[in-house]
Order: C-alpha cells, then structure tokens, then sequence
C-alpha cells in the first residue's frame, strides 16, 4: 500500500488531495478486505469534504469509503480480487488556523505492507505555514507633538514550513496614516532574530524581508515624532500585514 497527496505544503483556504493504493499482488482474493486510514493528524486542523469520499477498483468505481467523526478514522470494506487496485480518494480543506501545522495521515490493512500504518509509505504529511505578526507600542499615553513614538514589531514563523528561498518572507508596515502626523526617524533596527532587510518608502511604509526557519522569530523596531504641526487626521494608525500569502496572518493597527 502506499499513501500520498497532491501537495507538500498548504496555507488556510487550500484544498488537499490524499490518494490511498493497495494492490493485491497474491493469487488469492481477498473477500473481505478492510483499509483503514486515521485522520486524526488531519481534521485536527482541516476540514474533510465529505462529497469527495470516492473508491475504485482498476479505475472503476467501487463503494466509497466511510467516515467515523467520532473516531477520525476513515474504513473501506470489500472484495479485493487477486491482481486488482483498490484506490481511495479524499479531500480536505485546511483551516485558517493550526494546532500543530500539519496535515498527516496513517493508513493500515492487515495482510498488507501497511499492517499497523507506521512504514514511510503508510504516511503521507503537508506541512502548513503559519506566521505570527506582533506590533507593539512604547508609550501607553498619546504622544503629543514633539515626542517620539517607539514600536516593536514580531514576525514569528510559528508554521512547519521554511521561508529560506529567494526573499523569504516579505511583510509591510502600512504608515501612510502615521506619516501625515510624523516623521520618521530612520532609526529601524533588528533586536533579535534573522536580521533580514529593511526598505522604507517615504510617505508610505517600511518593508522587512528575510528568512526563517520553522519556529524562528523576527524582532525590530524603529520610531517616529509627532511633528509640531499636524498636517494630517490627528490620529496614528499603522498597520501591519504580510506581503506573502501565508496560513495565519492577522494585521493589527497600532493607534495613537
């Protein structure tokens, strides 16, 4: 047997495609013939279309298989004929949010390759991406004309996926409603973490880019006066968003 799926990584919103194989290589029918393929690793954060449940034997098409929702677990029950291909077929959607940022499953048929579902070729996984963004202001008063305006930005890739090709990853600092009443300082420095890019674009943003590993965070921070004479709405709001899609990204606004 063998089990595997259309994608090696997702983010929220992706359909993935799981494909089960067991060919019966003896002389022997296997009359009552029963696949079981666990789910637990996978509706733990993906949802499982269940109009997508299809079986066919040597392509044609054979009683699909059964969901337990109680015990994650989907069943095949049939004949199995000597030569013959049983396939399984199945869809998920994965969620906007993760628990461990992974989608596996553990097939198993007694008689088989697969008997308990531990073997390699028994297991398919995709792995999610997922990157946490935090921004956080120095002062708990407004700032008033004249005084500066410290923040603290996170990008943490809380996700099973690496970010290390080309750019990794890119995230942007929307300050168009913060520089019509502030100047920036030009002061924005990595604290800890990957240390990755920074471009400012005057009047609109300040972009960071760069590489991280699963589990690796970003932290930086940069700083802004209020000007004398406020030009703008009187109010800072930045926000702050990924560039890239990714599996869990939420901007807040810092307010001032």
């Amino acid at each position: 047997m063998r089990t595997t799926t259309d994608l090696r990584t997702a983010v929220g919103q992706d359909t993935v495609t799981f494909t089960t194989d067991a060919r019966n290589y003896g002389d022997t029918d296997r009359p009552d013939f029963v696949l079981k393929d666990d789910l637990t690793g996978v509706v733990d954060e993906s949802t499982l279309l269940a109009d997508t449940l299809t079986a066919t034997i040597d392509g044609r098409p054979a009683a699909a298989p059964e969901f337990d929702r109680a015990a994650r677990t989907l069943t095949w029950r049939g004949a199995l004929r000597a030569g013959t291909q049983l396939r399984l077929t199945y869809k998920v959607r994965v969620a906007r949010r993760g628990a461990d940022y992974s989608l596996r499953n553990s097939v198993q048929a007694n008689g088989t390759s697969c008997p308990t579902g531990t073997a390699p070729e028994c297991s398919a996984e995709v792995r999610l991406s997922a990157i946490h963004l935090a921004m956080l202001g120095g002062r708990t008063d407004n700032p008033r004309p004249g005084q500066r305006l410290d923040v603290t930005i996170t990008v943490e890739n809380a996700g099973g996926v690496d970010f290390t090709r080309g750019q990794g990853i890119s995230a942007l600092v929307d300050l168009t409603d913060v520089l019509d009443d502030a100047d920036y300082n030009q002061d924005v420095r990595n604290v800890s973490g990957p240390p990755g890019t920074f471009v400012f674009t005057p009047g609109k943003s300040l972009r960071w880019s760069g590489p991280l590993r699963s589990k690796e965070k970003s932290v930086f921070t940069y700083s802004v006066t209020v000007k004398r004479t406020l030009t703008g709405n009187g109010q800072m709001t930045a926000f702050f968003g990924p560039t890239t899609p990714l599996y869990t990204a939420e901007p807040r606004a810092l307010h001032s």
